[in-house]
């Protein structure tokens, strides 16, 4: 075995490592305690996955890494977990935004080519959220 096949076989298992650490609880520990991302949302559990679901197309078809998506869904939970430690509550309408800001922050730390916005806004989006709002949505998200 060579050093790039041993280096990829490392990545696989830290890849299906964190999948099953978050698949089995679907819990993430948030200051010693286990915390439920969505609870005391209006955000169904079905909605949260179907933008996982989502985020993975997405990442897929821009070729965005494997850790792009899982950081991504970290960013995504801790963001919707301090929200609601600020007294906000969201509903299912707001999870869009959420998961493209995600993916655009995600992708800026991981990838060696991240996002650009305006592909995000126009591309990804469909030019729903427009390019300004994902980039007062990334601030919001790094208070």
């Amino acid at each position: 075995m060579n050093l790039k096949d041993h280096q990829e076989c490392l990545h696989q298992k830290e890849l299906l490592d964190n999948a099953r650490k978050a698949a089995s609880t679907g819990q993430y520990q948030s200051n010693g305690a286990v915390t439920i991302p969505i609870m005391g949302h209006e955000v169904t559990k079905e909605y949260r996955t179907k933008m996982m679901d989502w985020m993975v197309e997405v990442c897929t078809s821009f070729k965005c890494s494997n850790r792009t998506y899982f950081l991504a869904t970290q960013v995504f939970d801790k963001y919707i977990i301090r929200v609601r430690q600020l007294g906000k509550t969201l509903q299912n309408k707001d999870v869009h935004v959420i998961g493209v800001t995600s993916m655009y922050l995600a992708s800026k730390y991981e990838d060696i080519f991240p996002l650009h916005s305006k592909i995000v806004s126009d591309k990804i989006a469909h030019k729903a959220i427009p390019a300004k709002d994902i980039l007062r949505k990334e601030q919001e998200f790094l208070w």
